[in-house]
């Protein structure tokens, strides 16, 4: 009788740690709410390790004639804000974005990053519809496109009861190409299973955002979603590094949103 036998070696393989890089994160608004840059570094692939923030950095939003230093927040570290009284963005104005670093990151010699985005036009929700159909809630919404062109949009959606106010779908994204210059009625924007813990009840405020967002925004989000969409396994390369709009190679985005929102409660 031949008697096999065999033995088990532990392998640690050594993943490809790449340099530490900036990463920046920033939308403008029209709404009334601080305007905020936040600053971290990206992480090593599979690290445990929360998102290091970037402290005491110079950053500066500008535009043709004014200039804005940003604060850094004393309980947030790596979040700098303009006051909301004091910087509100307008329409088709082109803002400017310059990051001086304290100190370089991963190596790096570099310390200066900059980025530019111009405030989008307005858009405006004529109505939205709450449907109820078999095992769904359908939230519909009217408006009109500008038609000047491509346009994008980006949508959100809260529901508000007694209790809480929480986002109850993902951020959605859409552009005309299907619309443009037209009338948009009744449009379906999300879809909710009735059977879903963020259920929707009698009583209810549904709150529906609608932005118009430049193509960057547009872009980033739709590679944002492409990214975490995919099925991770341990043998698959860390994801890819999504374009954003930052000089230098750092990572992130600089963009603007022109919001409107409506609400309606549910019966």
């Amino acid at each position: 009788m031949l008697e096999l036998s065999g033995c088990t070696k532990t392998i640690t393989p050594e993943l490809d740690t790449s340099p530490e890089k900036l990463v920046v994160e920033s939308l403008l608004s029209n709404i009334d709410e601080m305007q905020t840059v936040r600053l971290t570094k990206t992480a090593p692939y599979l690290s445990q390790k929360n998102d290091e923030p970037v402290t005491n950095a110079k950053v500066e939003i500008s535009s043709i004639n004014k200039t804005y230093r940003l604060k850094e927040a004393t309980k947030l570290p790596g979040l700098y804000y303009i006051e909301t009284e004091q910087f509100k963005p307008i329409a088709g104005t082109e803002y400017k974005l310059k990051i001086e670093l304290d100190k370089a990151i991963g190596g790096d010699s570099t310390k200066n990053y900059s980025s530019k985005t111009k405030m989008p036009p307005p858009v405006k929700i004529d109505s939205i519809k709450l449907t109820r159909l078999d095992t769904h809630w359908y939230i519909s919404a009217s408006f009109k496109d500008r038609g000047n062109g491509t346009n994008h949009y980006l949508f959100d959606m809260v529901k508000i009861d007694e209790n809480n106010r929480y986002r109850t779908a993902d951020l959605k994204i859409i552009d005309n190409r299907l619309f443009r210059g037209e009338y948009v009625e009744d449009m379906i924007i999300y879809t909710i299973d009735k059977t879903e813990s963020t259920k929707i009840e009698s009583g209810d405020i549904i709150e529906l955002s609608m932005s118009s967002i430049n193509s960057e925004m547009y872009n980033f989000i739709e590679g944002v979603n492409r990214e975490t969409s995919q099925i991770p396994s341990h043998f698959a390369g860390p994801p890819a590094n999504i374009k954003g709009n930052i000089s230098n190679n750092a990572l992130g985005i600089f963009s603007a949103e022109n919001r409107d929102t409506t609400s309606l409660v549910v019966q």
